[in-house]
């Protein structure tokens, strides 16, 4: 029986999956790489290997089952062998213990122990993640999710309850919501950077309460006689373009007519309209006939709808000019420029009789 000093410098231990692909379940093996001196001198040849994992350090109970690898190689006093311990690894820290022999010794008492066991590094730990210590599913208890999280029909919240995050079988994500038929559906408000709308709160330069204004300018469009032009839109002072010589597409200030019987309630005649483009952060519409927005929407501002005389051609384009707040301070006197009249239902549809010769209700209304 030969007998050598052996002694173990370990250089790294990895935890790796092994012969695993994307399509299937993590599994509990990893490698092992160490180095074996051998009499004071790099290990070369065949060694048995033994392998045996413990909850102390020194003595404790031994974790799993032992396991032997026969005639590995070892080069220069490096090895690596695959281990396979099974489902031990439950966050509480394991020791390995190695025993050694030549590889041309068959005595099965003549392992060597090395000394000192070898603590196990959090490497192979990441097996446990894969059932986060719950043999039934996952179950994250109290541990910090450092990297994805892999839910399959299950909450993910701060006290398991289902205010949370749950993720069906079929990859359908609710937000506050249990069996998403969607893949995204979301039970409350959604709060988010960057996500909004943008309108015109037409007849006057301020925006709703909640809203941001972009710029205030007045309102431009076709002269009330011509066939040219194009719908209303609103130009910032201060930044004119170069000069044109000749006449193109020409825009004029956009003005109420001179008379009342024209003008719905709220609204001045002979004004100038100013107009505010905003931004809120909700989807927006307008909303005609109403100065009331359906459930789950909010009234921004409330008007009348407004656009050309019947027997002219400009403005080419209806618009819903403010009637709570509207600003009167610029007097267009008796110019003729883009003129605005109210709208008003000529014949009613039926059903409608009782919007026959009435002034067209409008509300710039946002999602809540």
């Amino acid at each position: 029986m030969k007998t050598r000093m052996l002694k173990m410098v370990i250089l790294f231990v990895l935890a790796l999956v092994v012969g695993q692909g994307q399509a299937e379940p993590m599994g509990t093996a990893f490698t092992y790489q160490g180095r074996l001196i051998d009499a004071n001198d790099a290990a070369d040849g065949e060694y048995d290997f033994e392998f045996k994992l413990y909850d102390d350090p020194c003595t404790g109970t031994q974790q799993g089952s032992t396991i032997y690898a026969s005639e590995v190689y070892v080069i220069d006093g490096y090895f690596t062998v695959g281990l396979d311990f099974g489902g031990v690894f439950d966050g509480n820290d394991c020791w390995l213990e190695i025993g050694v022999r030549p590889g041309d010794m068959n005595d099965p008492n003549v392992y060597t122990t090395l000394e000192p066991r070898q603590e196990v590094t959090p490497t192979p730990y990441a097996m446990y993640a894969k059932t986060a210590g719950s043999d039934g599913g996952d179950n994250l208890g109290n541990h910090t999710a450092t990297q994805n999280v892999r839910l399959n029909g299950y909450w993910l919240s701060s006290d398991g309850d289902s205010e949370g995050v749950y993720v069906d079988n079929n990859g359908n994500v609710g937000i506050g919501i249990e069996e998403p038929v969607e893949k995204l559906e979301v039970n409350g408000k959604v709060m988010a950077d960057n996500i909004g709308s943008v309108f015109t709160r037409w007849g006057t330069s301020t925006p709703p309460l909640g809203c941001s204004l972009l710029y205030w300018g007045y309102g431009y469009g076709g002269f009330y006689s011509q066939t040219g032009g194009g719908e209303p839109i609103v130009i910032q002072t201060g930044d004119p373009g170069g000069m044109m010589n000749n006449n193109g597409s020409l825009f004029y200030p956009l003005h109420t007519s001179s008379g009342y019987t024209y003008m719905p309630p709220g609204i001045t005649p002979a004004c100038y309209v100013k107009a505010a483009v905003c931004y809120v952060d909700a989807p927006t519409t307008v909303i005609w006939g109403t100065h009331s927005a359906p459930a789950g929407w909010t009234v921004l501002y409330r008007g009348y709808a407004m656009s050309a005389h019947y027997t002219y051609y400009a403005p080419k384009a209806t618009i819903c000019v403010e009637c709570e707040a509207f600003d009167q301070s610029a007097n267009s006197g008796s110019n003729n420029y883009s003129l605005l009249y109210g709208a008003k239902v000529g014949v009613a549809a039926p059903g409608d009789g009782v919007l026959q010769s009435r002034c067209i209700k409008c509300a710039v209304i946002r999602k809540n």
